[in-house]
């Protein structure tokens, strides 16, 4: 008989503590292993169980136990739980509900059964009290605590303190249920991110990098134009280009929070250096609704980036559009990539030479390269996402 003021008062004290280890536990086995001795003592049961049963299928399992030999649960999971006549009845097992072995089935009859002949006598086991954690549909999920035949039966007073515990045990399996999942659909983008065959990083609208893909720690390893500097910021081979890129980031992270503008994305680029083909990229404003993640400040920003020296793109739209070319000056390159000299370019576009020598200072400028060659080979490999 459990008495909260009484002499297993410390032990009964001490399970809603033990309940909510549950949730934080590292694993299940762990937490139910010192749970159910607790639960066990505290009630004065010698055995006990967490357990669940599909009333349709009429299958059952111990999914964690105490004082229930292997081989015994092993055969109650194997085909046991179908002869169990406390599960004869869905009605009994409401959410909530708290219900003597008796209740369902009396002891005179229960030890004439195959169960008791096959489980529960050879485990000096009898009087049963359970407590209904969660049912749905026809599927339950339970607390089944057992005394040998010599003990008194469970009592009113024993429901009583079972009923008043199971909330706890209730919200403490929810709460493992929903950290699980969140570490499930964690685990399942960061898998999806890592196949992503460009860099993905997703940032603060500070610039504080949350997380990384494959490609992006790669690209950041070689320490080649990205970085990630101190305090986990992003930043670029140059201060002016940090700073710039760390602007865009906030104004992106103000723009379209909930992801409806189709104009949000903000094509950039990240200079290497002269004779350098730069990094490329584009930003989205990212929801915090969206994420998974509380290490992400609100808003957030994601940045796909491509090293153009190591993939293969193409497109020349995207590429005018990252590097800010005027359509005249995008024509031009259009002309050049085509095969087309300077000057016969200027003559298919109406244009004089020096026009065209000035739309060429303007484009290596812009893209910051200094030859010809340079131009056409990053054009003819350009591609934004």
């Amino acid at each position: 008989m459990v008495h909260e003021n009484g002499h297993n008062g410390e032990a009964f004290d001490g399970l809603i503590d033990a309940f909510y280890d549950i949730a934080t536990a590292a694993t299940q086995d762990c937490a139910w292993c010192t749970v159910l001795p607790k639960l066990c003592h505290a009630f004065e049961a010698s055995a006990g169980s967490f357990m669940g049963h599909d009333f349709s299928a009429r299958q059952g399992a111990l999914r964690h136990d105490f004082n229930i030999r292997p081989q015994f649960r092993d055969a109650y999971n194997d085909g046991l739980s179908a002869m169990n006549p406390w599960m004869d009845s869905l009605a009994f097992y409401a959410e909530g509900a708290v219900v003597f072995g008796e209740d369902i089935v009396s002891s005179r009859d229960i030890v004439r059964t195959e169960f008791y002949r096959s489980y529960l006598e050879p485990q000096a086991l009898l009087h049963h009290l359970c407590g209904v954690i969660a049912q749905d549909g026809t599927d339950a999920q339970f607390i089944s605590l057992l005394r040998p035949p010599e003990a008194a039966a469970f009592d009113e007073q024993d429901k009583a303190a079972l009923s008043r515990l199971l909330p706890h045990l209730r919200r403490s399996i929810k709460v493992r249920d929903e950290i699980v999942r969140d570490r499930l659909a964690r685990e399942s983008l960061s898998e999806l991110m890592d196949r992503l065959p460009v860099a993905f990083l997703l940032v603060g609208s500070n610039a504080h990098v949350a997380l990384k893909n494959r490609v992006a720690r790669e690209m950041i390893a070689r320490g080649d134009g990205l970085f990630v500097g101190a305090g986990g910021y992003l930043a670029t081979a140059f201060a002016k280009h940090t700073t710039h890129l760390r602007q865009l980031i906030a104004m992106v992270a103000d723009a379209a929070p909930d992801g409806e503008d189709p104009d949000a994305g903000q094509n950039f680029v990240i200079p290497r250096g002269f004779d350098r083909l730069p990094l490329i990229g584009v930003a989205y404003p990212v929801h915090r609704s969206c994420l998974a993640s509380e290490r992400v400040s609100d808003p957030a920003v994601a940045l796909l980036v491509k090293d153009p020296e190591i993939e293969r793109l193409d497109g020349l739209s995207d590429y005018a559009s990252a590097y800010a070319l005027t359509n005249a000056e995008t024509r031009l390159i259009g002309l050049l990539t085509q095969g087309h000299g300077l000057f016969e370019a200027a003559h298919e576009l109406g244009i004089t030479k020096n026009t065209a020598r000035t739309h060429m200072r303007n484009i290596y400028a812009k893209i910051g390269i200094r030859r010809q060659t340079h131009l056409i080979r990053l054009s003819a490999q350009f591609s934004m996402f």
